[in-house]
């Protein structure tokens, strides 16, 4: 079973592959984290089925994290997201929950656009964004030992003032 739960920094190591080196993890220690969400799997022939069964014990495997980075007053958020191999090749299971997650998300945050970047040597990134609404924007500047980022965005409806 897929548990979706809130994100928290240690989700980066145990992703498979994990995202970071234990050196990049201990760096990020302290400082604020993205918010987000992290889906895990419950092993559903455990002994024990109370065990882990929130999805936040040590148990789960985790299998990606996602969410949207909006700072204060900014009608513009920014998606991320990153997966380890499981949730790849089990794509629907995300993109589901995103799709319909994404305007309740941009109402809560007061967006009316969001944006993603996805390297351009990643069809399967860009593929999935345009799934999701997104339509590229353009590219951006890449130094030369990296991979050329482009950039894709999607309109949301613009949210009530108050």
């Amino acid at each position: 079973m897929i548990i979706v739960r809130p994100f928290r920094l240690d989700d980066l190591a145990r992703l498979d592959p994990p995202a970071l080196t234990a050196a990049q993890l201990e760096g990020l220690r302290g400082l604020p984290l993205p918010p987000g969400l992290a889906y895990t799997a419950e092993d559903s022939g455990a002994e024990d089925p109370g065990a882990g069964a929130s999805g936040a014990g040590e148990g789960g495997r985790v299998l990606g994290c996602a969410g949207v980075l909006a700072p204060p007053g900014v009608r513009t958020g920014r998606a991320w997201a990153i997966l380890g191999e499981e949730l790849r090749r089990r794509p629907q299971v995300l993109h589901r929950r995103v799709l319909r997650r994404l305007p309740r998300i941009a109402a809560e945050l007061g967006l009316d656009r969001i944006e993603a970047r996805v390297r351009a040597d990643y069809p399967a990134g860009r593929a999935w964004l345009e799934r999701l609404g997104f339509r590229p924007a353009a590219a951006g500047p890449a130094a030369p030992d990296e991979a050329t980022l482009l950039l894709y965005a999607r309109r949301l409806a613009a949210p009530l003032s108050s």
